[in-house]
């Protein structure tokens, strides 16, 4: 599931200058300077004519054809012109390079004297050329390109980017001009497509986060297998009828000259549902910290990445909105191969704005997800009215675990994984040295001592056994 907005939409937004879609259908400009010529030639052709002066007719004809020619010669250049952009990677991580090809090509016998293509790209990006090759003049997110092509030739310029943020980044429309080669007319064309960079989050390892290796969110094992995972075969054993045919071992029953299956070590279907607080304040309304909304998204997109690397059926929501729209973000849980993609899509798209106060919307969405999920609520903000909200779920039986990024501990809650983050700092900054973000369990002990979530592991697991 692809958040990015689709052709359609793209399109309908750039047919707002109200230039044409395709190229050499576009509007031929002549300069005011230029639109009294065709007068003035046919009085000067027949003031010759009359005076019998050959020089003035010859001058007049000359001025005429020159000017027709011009004209004809530019409602015919963007015909056959292609530009498009290709990229290596559509889809890349901050700091990781990928390049962006331009390609022009001129698909007729007609050479063009000269093309200008002034092209979108996102300004927040910073482009790299090869030695050889000049930057393009730049203005705010408008590049100027400058091609001239012979006849069925086609040209392509190389740029390398290298991004330092997530985010979305759109690239064009890109409005074409072509025309004679002294300048007289330009013809001018749009094409409406528009392509898109999508960097994904930060995504730092779990072990980096200092969470528990094993199990950070609570025991996955059975003693019974609720499904059957095929990743986890842990041995073989005889054919029974009830078996499908889709588990047999066919090597091991060669060996055995016996039928043999698979046998699945027992799992539950675990699914994790990030929910993710874009509000830095306690009042969404009260502004943002850019600083710390960085720090969410990259711990919500690293636990993503933790749970699908195990397989686990992860999905998003979130009370921000989706680009170019004023709906919560929602991804819906899987663990299908292109379903982190998805969950790091749609973290890349966050921005400040707030679709309604974080206690209202987990409450609200909590109806749409699955009752055996497990919750992982990440904020930057415990209020008082979010701690009620978070009461209300765990008293109706849902299993939930909150990502605090607080400096201070928040109040331990009983049956509830708490986790904290005392540190300040951009912790998941590639340019912060520490290069780590610590998250520390909060548990409620007798003694008012935090207890460290390995401890509990033990008692964890046997609760879900029984």
């Amino acid at each position: 599931m692809s958040l990015l907005p689709t052709p359609e939409s793209a399109g309908a937004a750039a047919a707002e200058s109200g230039l044409p879609w395709e190229p050499g259908s576009g509007q031929v400009a002549e300069p005011a300077l230029h639109r009294g010529w065709q007068l003035t030639l046919l009085i000067l052709f027949f003031v010759g004519y009359l005076l019998q002066y050959p020089i003035l007719v010859l001058t007049g004809v000359f001025f005429l054809v020159f000017r027709y020619g011009a004209h004809w010669y530019s409602r015919r250049a963007l015909r056959g012109v292609e530009y498009r952009r290709d990229f290596s990677q559509r889809r890349t991580f901050p700091g990781e390079e990928t390049v962006m090809t331009i390609q022009v090509a001129n698909r007729k016998r007609l050479p063009l004297s000269w093309l200008a293509a002034v092209d979108h790209w996102a300004d927040e990006l910073a482009f790299l050329a090869p030695a050889s090759q000049p930057l393009p003049s730049r203005r705010a997110d408008l590049i100027t390109l400058l091609f001239s092509l012979r006849g069925h030739e086609q040209a392509g310029r190389r740029y390398r980017i290298v991004p330092q943020r997530r985010g979305i980044y759109p690239f064009g429309p890109v409005a074409l001009s072509a025309g004679d080669p002294f300048g007289v007319f330009t013809n001018q064309a749009r094409i409406k497509r528009r392509d898109w960079l999508v960097v994904y989050p930060r995504v730092v390892p779990l072990e980096e986060l200092e969470l528990p290796y094993q199990a950070p969110f609570g025991d996955v094992s059975a003693p019974q297998s609720i499904f059957q995972d095929p990743v986890r075969t842990v041995g073989v054993r005889d054919y029974r009828p009830s078996d499908s045919f889709r588990h047999v071992h066919w090597k091991a029953s060669a060996r055995r000259q016996n039928l043999q299956v698979r046998v699945f070590e027992p799992t539950t279907a675990y699914t994790l549902i990030l929910v993710l607080n874009v509000a830095t304040f306690a009042r969404h309304w009260e502004g943002t910290r850019p600083e710390i909304l960085e720090r969410l998204v990259s711990a919500t997109a690293s636990i993503a990445s933790y749970a699908a690397d195990r397989r686990w059926m992860v999905g998003l929501t979130a009370n921000g909105a989706k680009p170019n729209a004023d709906q919560p973000i929602r991804v819906p849980p899987g663990r299908g191969p292109d379903q982190l993609s998805s969950v790091l899509e749609a973290l890349s798209g966050v921005t400040s704005y707030t679709t309604s106060s974080f206690e209202r919307f987990l409450l609200r969405e909590s109806s749409r997800m699955a009752w055996g999920a497990t919750l992982v609520v990440v904020t930057a903000v415990v209020t008082d009215e979010i701690r009620i909200s978070l009461n209300r779920l765990r008293g109706a039986g849902r299993r939930l675990v909150l990502i605090a990024l607080t400096p201070e501990a928040p109040s331990p809650a009983p049956g509830m994984l708490i986790y904290y983050s005392p540190n300040e700092g951009l912790a998941f900054d590639p340019s912060d040295a520490v290069d780590k973000a610590r998250l520390i369990p909060v548990q409620a002990a007798p003694t008012g001592r935090a207890i460290p979530l390995v401890d509990r592991l033990p008692a964890a697991v046997a609760r879900s056994r029984r």
